[in-house]
């Protein structure tokens, strides 16, 4: 996420299986993880920004998921995603590296957010492959 040319948040967007402590039903679902968010430590707020995006981003697609999930180890984080940014968060579990948060949310259209927040680019890996090959095979 940029805002003035400046770099604000960093984060992976992946289909299906979103790792972590999810049960295999829960695995089976049609899912989209993020995964390695990281937001400027002087930008507020970018966390219900980025929730706002994925969710509204995921409800426009033509096969949208059923969840959008994330795993937390952060216990204020994962606080802050459910009282927030409206995350439900599934289970926690307890293991040697600490406690993780499984947190999920439904696609949620919201009309004319597009107009606040663009997005301007491919954002699948495997679709930026495909277009890199295309283009070398020209």
């Amino acid at each position: 996420m940029w805002e003035d040319e400046q770099l604000v948040a960093a984060l992976a967007l992946q289909h299906g299986d979103p790792g972590g402590a999810w049960t295999d039903a829960e695995r089976a679902q049609p899912s989209w993880a993020l995964r390695l968010v990281h937001t400027h430590p002087e930008h507020r707020r970018l966390g219900r920004l980025i929730t706002l995006w994925a969710g509204d981003y995921a409800a426009r697609q033509d096969q949208p998921p059923a969840w959008i999930r994330c795993s937390v180890r952060d216990m204020n984080v994962a606080w802050y995603l459910e009282r927030t940014c409206g995350w439900a968060a599934l289970r926690r579990r307890q293991d040697p590296s600490g406690v993780l948060t499984c947190l999920q949310r439904a696609p949620e259209h919201i009309d004319h957010f597009d107009l606040m927040v663009a997005t301007g680019t491919e954002l699948w890996a495997e679709g930026t492959l495909r277009q890199v090959n295309s283009a070398v095979g020209e």
